[in-house]
């Protein structure tokens, strides 16, 4: 199922990419988390407080699409019921123990691919990788144009499913022309902005998705007297060789990669590409040090636990810098505005 473009007369603009019924796995009264920040404002800001579920773990308008001319929180529902309702009840299973079917294996992996595409530190170091290899992207899709225009007389002629906007890639072929309207040069833009990364996770979890190997997904639990705590990136893609050479780039399809998501204060959601493994895992101390001390550094600004947990801030000491949190703030304030206007740009 591919998400709708139909449109809603509500649009949803607090885009949670924590899932609320996720969040509540860290939560003591149903309503709040335990949160840690590794970027503050000032000294005097607490260690660790307490934020609502509701009013946390969401940008705004961080998935709304212009794809359509208008706005549209056609992938914000599509999260929803596609991607966060099949997997909750497999969370459930999980927490109780109980065998999984096949078909709760297919909903957990694409939840965790999910969770891994759709934060806004998924958005910032797409948008990096992505301006580096505009150049290329742009000359392929030049080089292919007089091809495409020499074909079109040809598909012209034949009946075409029109082209869903919310599913098309934004770069843009552009004609130049002379005084009198003669064709003399053709050239691409590309525009690198929320449009084009929506694309991108909508390919990834309605295509991408389907390529993989089946994950063989294992539960680890930790160390008796300790627990697990997630973050504003809660899924790690490592390359791990050991505690001082490791990476954060793994790929689903590179064999050793280790995947990893937590999905509640014991249980967390592990797999190794091209490895077979199953049933449950109980951790020792010091592999429960390590999970937790790359989570917290995979962590981008908000580390959620059920209660403080001091080591964490050993792993992670926090920023504090007034001048990058004002800035970090006024960039997702401006950022719908930033990105409607660049998409309407000529």
């Amino acid at each position: 199922m591919s998400p709708s473009s139909e449109p809603s007369p509500f649009i949803t603009r607090d885009n949670h990419y924590l899932p609320q019924f996720y969040q509540r796995n860290w939560s003591s009264d149903g309503s709040r988390v335990c949160r840690y920040r590794t970027l503050v404002s000032h000294e005097r800001v607490p260690l660790w407080d307490h934020r609502s579920i509701k009013g946390g773990g969401f940008r705004k308008d961080l998935y709304t699409s212009m794809a359509t001319g208008s706005d549209s929180d056609a992938l914000e529902r599509w999260f929803a019921q596609t991607v966060e309702d099949p997997a909750a009840p497999v969370f459930g299973k999980i927490i109780e123990g109980r065998a999984l079917t096949r078909a709760d294996r297919r909903y957990l992996t694409v939840f965790v691919m999910a969770m891994d595409v759709r934060t806004p530190l998924s958005y910032v170091l797409w948008r990096e990788r992505t301006t580096a290899v505009a150049p290329e992207l742009l000359e392929t899709t030049l080089n292919r144009v007089p091809k495409l225009v020499k074909a079109a007389p040809r598909r012209g002629r034949q009946r075409s499913r029109p082209a869903d906007p919310e599913q098309t890639i934004a770069v843009r072929v552009k004609r130049e022309v002379d005084e009198e309207g003669h064709m003399v040069g053709i050239g691409t833009e590309v525009i690198i902005g929320r449009e084009m990364w929506l694309w991108s996770i909508r390919h990834t979890l309605t295509k991408t998705v389907r390529k993989i190997p089946e994950p063989n997904w294992v539960v680890l639990h930790a160390a008796e007297d300790q627990a697990w705590f997630t973050s504003d990136q809660p899924v790690l893609r490592l390359g791990y060789n050991t505690p001082t050479n490791f990476d954060f780039g793994g790929g689903w399809g590179r064999r050793g990669c280790e995947v990893l998501l937590p999905i509640s204060p014991r249980h967390l959601l592990y797999c190794k590409v091209g490895q077979k493994a199953s049933g449950k895992a109980q951790l020792s101390r010091g592999e429960t040090y390590e999970m937790q001390r790359l989570l917290a550094l995979r962590a981008w600004r908000e580390i959620l636990a059920l209660e403080p947990i001091t080591r964490v801030e050993r792993f992670r000491p926090r920023k504090v810098d007034s001048t990058q949190f004002r800035v970090e703030e006024e960039m997702w304030a401006q950022f719908h505005e930033e990105q409607t206007q660049g998409h309407a740009a000529p």
